[in-house]
C-alpha cells in the first residue's frame, strides 16, 4: 500500500468513520425522536378524536329527545283534539237521535192533533 493510500486510510479511520457513526446516532436519534413526536400528536389527536365523538353523540341523544319529546307534545294535542272531535261528534248524534224523536214526537202530535179537528167536524 501507498504512502498516500495509508494516510487515506488512516484519516479515514480516524476522522471519517466516528463522524459516519456520529452522523448515523443523529439520525437514528432524529428518527426516534420523530417518531416519538409523531405518536405525541396521533394521540392527541386521538384524544381531541374521542372528546368531539362523545360531544357530538351527547348533542345527538340532546337532539333526538328534544325531536321525541316535541313528537310526543304534538301526538298528545293531537289526540286531544282528536278526542274533543269525537265527543263533539258523539253530542252532534246524540242531539240529532234527540232531535229526530221530538220531530216524531211532534209529527204523531200534529197527526192526533188532525185527527181530532176531523173528528170535530163530523
Amino acid at each position: 500500500m501507498t504512502k498516500t493510500a495509508e494516510t487515506l486510510l488512516g484519516w479515514a479511520i480516524d476522522k471519517a468513520v466516528p463522524l459516519l457513526i456520529t452522523g448515523l446516532i443523529a439520525g437514528v436519534s432524529w428518527v426516534g425522536n420523530s417518531v416519538l413526536e409523531q405518536r405525541a400528536r396521533a394521540s392527541l389527536f386521538d384524544a381531541r378524536m374521542t372528546a368531539f365523538e362523545r360531544r357530538l353523540d351527547s348533542e345527538l341523544r340532546a337532539e333526538v329527545a328534544a325531536t321525541r319529546a316535541r313528537s310526543d307534545e304534538n301526538d298528545v294535542r293531537h289526540e286531544a283534539r282528536l278526542n274533543a272531535v269525537e265527543t263533539a261528534q258523539r253530542a252532534s248524534d246524540l242531539l240529532g237521535a234527540e232531535l229526530k224523536t221530538e220531530i216524531r214526537n211532534l209529527s204523531a202530535g200534529i197527526n192526533r192533533v188532525e185527527v181530532l179537528i176531523r173528528e170535530t167536524r163530523r
